[in-house]
């Protein structure tokens, strides 16, 4: 075939062709006025997204904003609850156990989808005051409810704080009511990875933060016409155009008809999934391999004919499944390719063990 890199990872993501020529024609200085004008712009147009009072920008993965927001967790007084089923939710706790953080932690199985009611039970026995969990379960797929989670919380007077690194940009995502939130310039943005976006509630504004680092400082970001120190203005207008992209109800419809077809495809040919696809986010869909095929083989071979998916995390090799990822620019001719070669692959596979 010819060399054409087809991209179904999680990250870096699929970008269009528009977004890579903005990133290398940029040319403008982070203190210009202009600059100044746009990352306003653009916060208000962010914000009105995912219905958010306040946005900031750093420098950094996804990961940064889960340090942002564990440093603001720390100055609410009182014992919090972080919710974990799969690698992302336990990456959590390692942040949160990093700053010594008091919380507990309510955990289940990768792949399994939370029983609310016994959430719900849990956060009324306990006085909690905050709740922090990851919306999209990038390493299975679950999509956690964050409606549920909110209604409930607010309920019971439990701030919310949710990691949205996946699921901006790939479904519905409504920020009424939390109190703090992480995203990423890559995944469900479909730019480059490399800008860290928290979205914030006026109130985290007031509090005494002396003992947050200068660079995560939301206030400080403020007072600074949100850019207190250097942001790759070539990142930003990437992402500015990007999400004129993904912020319109047809891209996630793209999104859901290639992950329908594939999920559909794949079972016809007696590959299993991790989970129930109904407790899923539309663009992540986790295959658990055959017996007779190795995930990790399958995964190095699918990227030596340029085909690239989620294969190599200990994780995956250890549940014998990889990820297919409907995130950026995407396409469903791209989706019937890789599915037919898995199909020949995995014909030839079987031949092979019937010799």
């Amino acid at each position: 075939m010819e060399n054409q890199h087809i991209n179904f990872m999680p990250g870096p993501v699929n970008l269009h062709p528009e977004v890579k020529k903005i990133y290398y024609e940029t040319f403008l200085s982070h203190r210009s006025s202009r600059f100044y004008e746009d990352v306003a712009a653009f916060e208000a147009d962010l914000c009105k997204f995912v219905k958010a009072q306040n946005a900031a920008f750093f420098i950094g993965s996804g990961s940064l904003g889960n340090e942002v927001v564990a440093q603001y967790l720390k100055q609410l007084s009182g014992k919090g609850l972080i919710l974990v089923n799969g690698e992302f939710g336990k990456r959590l706790t390692e942040q949160a156990k990093h700053i010594d953080l008091s919380f507990d932690t309510f955990e289940i199985q990768l792949g399994e989808a939370f029983d609310y009611s016994k959430i719900n039970a849990l956060l009324a026995s306990e006085t909690y005051t905050w709740l922090w969990f990851v919306n999209c379960e990038t390493s299975s797929g679950v999509l956690n409810d964050l409606t549920k989670l909110k209604v409930m919380c607010n309920r019971l007077g439990i701030k919310v704080a949710v990691d949205c690194i996946s699921t901006i940009g790939n479904t519905d995502v409504n920020l009424d009511g939390v109190l703090i939130a992480s995203s990423t310039s890559g995944k469900g943005l479909a730019s480059y990875p490399g800008i860290s976006i928290v979205f914030f509630e006026d109130t985290l504004l007031s509090l005494k933060t002396n003992s947050i680092p200068k660079y995560m400082n939301l206030k400080n970001h403020m007072d600074t016409n949100r850019v207190p120190y250097t942001v790759s203005t070539n990142l930003f207008y990437s992402l500015v155009h990007a999400f004129k992209g993904v912020s319109h109800p047809e891209h996630q419809k793209n999104i859901k008809i290639i992950s329908d077809y594939i999920y559909g495809e794949l079972a016809n040919l007696g590959f299993s999934f991790l989970g129930n696809y109904e407790d899923m986010m539309p663009g992540i869909i986790s295959i658990i391999c055959p017996s007779e095929i190795n995930s990790y083989d399958l995964g190095f071979e699918l990227e030596r004919n340029n085909f690239f998916v989620n294969y190599g995390g200990s994780y995956l090799r250890k549940a014998n499944y990889f990820q297919i990822c409907i995130m950026g620019h995407q396409e469903l001719a791209n989706a019937k390719k890789l599915v037919e070669f898995i199909r020949i692959k995995k014909l030839s596979q079987a031949l092979q063990t019937a010799s």
